[in-house]
Order: C-alpha cells, then structure tokens, then sequence
C-alpha cells in the first residue's frame, strides 16, 4: 500500500530505498530483475534480514539474485525459496511474494515465521503437474498445503 511506501519503518519502504539508493546496478528497464529485487528485499527485511545467519549475500548490489542463499532459479527466474536450517528468520510473510510469478515452492522450516501466501492462483492449468505447496506458517511449526487446482 502506498502507506506502507511512505512509512521508513515498513519492510516495503526500506526495501524500496535500497533499491533505488544502494542497489544502482539494476537495470531499471529489466522490470523482471527489478521485481525479484524488490520483493526479496521486502521478504528480507520482514524476516528480520539483518540477523540472519549466513545472510550475507542478500542485498548485494552486484550480485544475481540466483546467486543468493536459499533461493533457487530456473532461466533467471525464481522458482522457491527454502530455508531448512534455523537461520533467525522471523516475521510475517510479505504478500509482495504473489509477484514472483514462477515462484512455486516455498519452504521455510525451524524459523519463527508466520502468515500464508496466497492459494497460487497464478500458476496456470498446464502447470498442474508441477509439485507446488502453498506454505502456512506459524511459530516454529511448519504445515503445508496443497494448492487447489479447481
């Protein structure tokens, strides 16, 4: 929300301030770059970024975004995030993940994370095929679900 942009102690705004302040080597016309770049460093700074263990990649200017730990790409897009280790993730889970739009697992585990993210809607029927779960998080307890292809 635009509250949310204007805001400096929401994970959006710090994520937007350094995308536009401290990450100058995206290519602001590769809206596909800038997207993934976006929504990570909002995932990053809901899951309280800053303390986590072995987190030093994320948020590097020069540095692919499939090059940071925990994620997993397939043609330069994101396809999950995964954390089966404690790595002081903590936080609600940011709806701003709805826009990666080949993100299809996501799993995060002995974590203090907590929300839900969307029932995936966005995957298409000829992706039925693809293993995907919709992820419910609460505390330190991991409970997934599966999407409804209806």
């Amino acid at each position: 929300s635009s509250e949310q942009l204007t805001d400096p102690t929401s994970a959006q705004y710090k994520a937007l301030a350094w995308l536009s302040e401290d990450d100058t080597d995206t290519n602001i016309d590769d809206t596909l770059a800038v997207t993934q770049r976006y929504v990570l460093a909002v995932f990053y700074y809901s899951m309280n970024g800053p303390s986590w263990v072995d987190g030093s990649e994320w948020l590097q200017p020069s540095v692919n975004v499939c090059e940071w730990a925990r994620i997993t790409c397939l043609a330069g897009e994101i396809t999950a995030i995964i954390a089966l280790e404690p790595t002081n993730m903590d936080g609600m889970l940011p709806t701003e993940l709805d826009a990666l739009p080949s993100l299809v697992t996501l799993t995060i585990e002995k974590n203090a994370v907590r929300g839900f993210v969307g029932p995936l809607n966005r995957i298409s029927k000829y992706r039925k095929d693809l293993f995907a779960f919709t992820h419910f998080f609460h505390s330190q307890k991991h409970v997934a679900f599966q999407p409804s292809w209806d």
